[in-house]
């Protein structure tokens, strides 16, 4: 009997100090400086091995990246693995403190604060692990100014109705502000402006900017049979009884075997043998004789795009209202810190 009470006292005082260590507020704090700690330092050291890791690991949904990726970059992926299991500690002990305010503290509104605080951490938290789960990514989805690009695996359409590109003292690009509209189905989001840090949010979908570029069009050319004409890819047009064809056009440092960007190839028809023309500027690229006719080349027509990575959160508006909480707990706290501060203040001083 006796060494039975000792194994029951034994065990609950074992439960006690595992709740007790639980709900205490350094335990999150130790959890979250080891979380930043990890994570901090797994970035330098990703960065090392892979300049480009950020971007390719945000290329796909948490879960996809964790299951697929990760286990063939270990043990260089192990500080994300650490940092998954920190992430579920400090969720377990919000979850836990916030139970304890609960249950401890509900009729003491001046500790509200607390409360709040620790919920809005929670359902930040939360909501990243459901988009991490759950989430899917669309990656460089380009859409031309005044069109629109369908992305049929989130069941979108993406406008772009204005695009305005803000620059530096150097004269090099700060942010990008577009003017996007969204569709889905029946139900049409914007047209809003969406610039760095303030996306297009949409249900549970999210729209970040990622710049834009000018892509090349047409090649211009000018001939006294033709006079100024813009030939798209696949165009044609007629020079002194041959046929000239824009085969490709490349886009600015785009390579084709020898040939480097901006330029076009054109394909000479009409005449035996069947020749190759390239038109870019520079090294006598810009002219050329068919026949004995001058075609000269006076420029590239550019169109402008917007690049965008789109996100299916449906974690999303948890993360948001999260952030809203966590705010008015702050606030909340510091309201009665303040009063409680003047409150002993007067005491002391009558």
């Amino acid at each position: 009997m006796n060494a039975s009470h000792k194994i029951n006292r034994t065990f609950s005082g074992t439960v006690e100090l595992i709740w007790r260590t639980a709900i205490n507020p350094s335990t999150f704090v130790v959890l979250s400086l080891l979380w930043c700690l990890d994570l901090g330092g797994g970035s330098v050291v990703a960065y090392l091995m892979d300049p480009d890791f950020s971007a390719k690991m945000d290329g796909y949904p948490f879960r996809a990246w964790l299951t697929g990726v990760a286990p063939e970059l270990f043990p260089g992926s192990l500080w994300v693995y650490v940092l998954v299991i920190l992430t579920c500690l400090m969720v377990a002990s919000l979850l836990l403190c916030s139970i304890n305010w609960l249950w401890r503290r509900r009729k003491r509104l001046r500790f509200l604060g607390e409360f709040l605080v620790h919920l809005g951490f929670l359902m930040i938290f939360s909501g990243f692990v459901i988009g991490a789960v759950w989430g899917e990514r669309q990656q460089g989805v380009q859409v031309r100014l005044g069109g629109e690009q369908s992305v049929p695996s989130l069941g979108i359409t993406l406008r772009l109705h204005d695009l305005q590109v803000q620059y530096g003292r150097d004269q090099s690009p700060l942010d990008t502000i577009s003017n996007l509209s969204l569709q889905q189905g029946e139900n049409t989001a914007g047209p809003t402006e969406v610039r760095l840090n303030h996306p297009l949010l949409h249900r549970d979908l999210v729209v970040y900017p990622r710049g834009s570029f000018e892509k090349i069009t047409a090649i211009i050319l000018s001939t006294p049979e033709n006079g100024q004409i813009n030939l798209e890819q696949g165009g044609r047009i007629k020079v002194g009884g041959s046929n000239l064809i824009v085969e490709r056009l490349l886009q600015q440092d785009e390579r084709f075997g020898r040939i480097v960007g901006p330029a076009a190839l054109v394909r000479v028809t009409g005449q035996q043998p069947v020749s190759h023309l390239i038109f870019r500027y520079g090294a006598n690229g810009h002219r050329a004789n068919i026949n004995g006719g001058p075609v000269l080349l006076k420029g590239f027509a550019t169109t402008t795009w917007g690049n965008y990575d789109i996100h299916y959160d449906p974690g999303v508006r948890i993360v948001v209202w999260g952030a809203w909480l966590l705010a008015l707990g702050i606030i909340w706290a510091l309201a009665g810190y303040l009063r409680q501060k003047t409150a002993r203040r007067d005491f002391i001083s009558a």
